[in-house]
């Protein structure tokens, strides 16, 4: 059987990153619902998404009211998956913060729970992202173990700038590549 994935996007620029993984779960023959936060329809936009899914774009809390997006979505999903994962959106996460669709989605999910981080380095490193993803990990969210699109040119050292780099370990040091715990 095919599985029920809520694409959660982000509002970063590897935003557009997420359209490939759409792709790759759509050609998968899996169904995919995509929930983009205000901010990542600034970088891709809904007909994008809903081109690419095959499927409608839940975009707020107010729309299709009847069909109780915030609560249904999370419920009969069989995965979830932010890509991109921002330090705000984790935050939020990490605090039970329901203030748009897809934080209202994350925790009514009975299903695992994957995000793939996305930020800078030294927001990845800052002590609050480190004790947001201790929060998570401890809930049994799975991340992947680097924050997505980490590549040489995306951290300050790699690309020839200084960088201040924090005394306290890195959230991707800690959290497992993946989890299928259902989160709590």
């Amino acid at each position: 059987m095919n599985a029920r994935i809520v694409l959660g996007v982000g509002g970063g620029i590897a935003a557009y990153k997420a359209c490939e993984l759409l792709r790759l779960f759509t050609e998968s023959g899996h169904q995919v619902r995509v929930v983009p936060t205000a901010a990542a329809l600034r970088f891709v936009g809904a007909p994008t998404w809903a081109a690419l899914s095959g499927q409608p774009v839940a975009e707020d809390v107010w729309s299709d009211v009847h069909e109780v997006p915030h609560v249904r979505l999370g419920q009969q999903a069989d995965l979830v998956v932010v890509a991109p994962a921002t330090a705000d959106l984790l935050a939020r996460a990490a605090h039970g913060l329901a203030d748009d669709l897809l934080s209202n989605t994350l925790l009514t999910a009975r299903c695992p729970v994957l995000l793939a981080p996305a930020m800078h380095t030294e927001m990845w490193e800052h002590p609050a992202t480190v004790a947001n993803v201790a929060t998570l990990r401890a809930r049994g969210v799975g991340s992947s173990s680097r924050p997505w699109g980490d590549s040489p040119a995306s951290t300050p050292a790699r690309a020839g700038c200084r960088s201040r780099r924090r005394s306290s370990p890195s959230p991707a040091a800690s959290w497992p590549a993946a989890s299928t715990r259902r989160p709590t």
